[in-house]
């Protein structure tokens, strides 16, 4: 049954090509080793976005998104395999690679962070252990809303500032022509 679904669900040229092979399971493996080989390409190109990738315009939760979409991505693209282990160490190494990957995971987000952003990346980066990416993320929005709020009270100091100059002194020219222009 399952055969017959993944030859129906081939083009006509791929499924011609697989006609004498007759279980899941080997036809699963065929497929496999044909098709995956640029599967080492697209890692390459999504490890070299992601050590590239800048905050720039955007706000710590569309970054940490894309950082999240690409890492995503190169983890499906190279999963940890799974097993039952024996031996007690074997298990053990599995959560120390996994750790591993999440460390990188927090620095390729970590490092991509404008330069608003280096005190907290710094304090985070001196935790020891160094948390998952969750943590780092909610420090960040936190920071990132603290900085917001001052800078939308400066606007409205200057837009007061700015309204008192032109009642300071009504009589004198240029503020009488800025005051028309504006008014207009």
């Amino acid at each position: 049954m399952i055969l017959s679904w993944f030859t129906r669900s081939m083009t006509k040229k791929i499924g011609q090509s697989t006609i004498y092979i007759d279980n899941a399971q080997e036809l699963r493996e065929d497929l496999k080793e044909r098709f995956s080989k640029g599967d080492y390409f697209r890692i390459s190109n999504v490890l070299q976005e992601l050590h590239l990738i800048r905050q720039g315009d955007r706000n710590i939760f569309e970054y940490f998104t894309d950082v999240k979409t690409l890492w995503d991505e190169l983890e499906s693209l190279r999963p940890l395999p799974s097993f039952q282990c024996e031996i007690k160490f074997e298990c053990q190494m599995m959560n120390i690679v996994k750790n591993h990957r999440d460390i990188e995971y927090v620095i390729c987000f970590l490092k991509g962070l404008n330069d608003e952003f280096n005190t907290i990346k710094a304090q985070i980066l001196l935790m020891e252990p160094l948390p998952r990416i969750n943590k780092p993320c909610s420090l960040l929005l936190q920071q990132e809303e603290q900085q917001v709020e001052p800078r939308q009270t400066n606007s409205k100091a200057l837009f007061n500032t700015s309204d008192k100059r032109q009642q300071l002194d009504p009589n004198d020219s240029r503020q009488q022509k800025w005051i028309t222009r504006s008014s207009s």
